[in-house]
């Protein structure tokens, strides 16, 4: 192992020793700047940083906690996710292994993770359950959504819902679709208040869990 690899291995290991993320953690990738040569810099086009380091972390989401990294990963490969000691991990894609990997020592303690739609899948929501372990994410239409969902027509503020076994996933119009999935949340519905144009207040139903998911998938750069 190189300095630096021994530098990182004590760092993430004095975060993860410090304090406990809860029974509510989120996990997501961040681009940290960096113009320098490297073989594993990366490139995305969205990002304000287009090009840099590409870290994945996992947050505490208690509100107390917040701004505090618990565990992280630089990604220098694919190669970097070996989750060969965990039996049901060798089908999964590498969206899916990153989630795992940085959330193994949490496993099988009934937590859960907060993700958004480059992780969320069926496929990791049924391994995670099989680990004492939930999952609430936004999930693209195309990750096995049911056809139905899909195609019913919806207007402004009006939602829909289908369940199969423990995963319950919902969609939301709002000013576009929101898809989300969730192996711990039931339907329900919180009201939500906004102002339109002319100054009038608009009440509205959203989806409980969805408003779950946009309190707790809080992440340091989004301050």
């Amino acid at each position: 192992m190189t300095r630096l690899g021994v530098f990182m291995s004590m760092l993430k290991n004095n975060c993860m020793t410090l304090v406990d993320p809860g029974p509510v953690f989120a996990i997501d990738e961040h681009l940290m700047l960096y113009k320098g040569k490297l073989d594993f810099r990366q490139y995305i086009k969205s990002k304000r940083s287009r090009f840099g380091i590409k870290i994945f972390a996992l947050y505490p989401s208690n509100p107390e906690l917040r701004g505090y990294t618990w565990n992280f990963c630089l990604y220098v490969g694919k190669d970097t996710f070996d989750l060969s000691h965990i039996p049901g991990t060798e089908n999964l894609t590498i969206s899916e292994r990153i989630v795992v990997y940085l959330a193994q020592s949490l496993l099988n303690s009934g937590r859960e993770i907060i993700l958004d739609n480059w992780y969320t899948s069926m496929r990791l929501g049924e391994f995670l359950l099989t680990q004492n372990t939930y999952l609430t994410g936004t999930i693209r239409s195309n990750r096995r959504v049911p056809y139905e969902l899909t195609k019913l027509p919806l207007e402004t503020y009006q939602s829909c819902f289908i369940r199969k076994d423990m995963h319950l996933i919902v969609r939301y119009k709002d000013k576009k679709d929101a898809y989300l999935l969730t192996s711990k949340h039931h339907a329900g519905f919180f009201e939500k208040s906004r102002y339109i144009v002319g100054g009038k207040l608009q009440t509205f139903k959203k989806p409980a869990h969805i408003e779950f998911y946009n309190q707790n998938m809080w992440l340091p750069w989004m301050q």
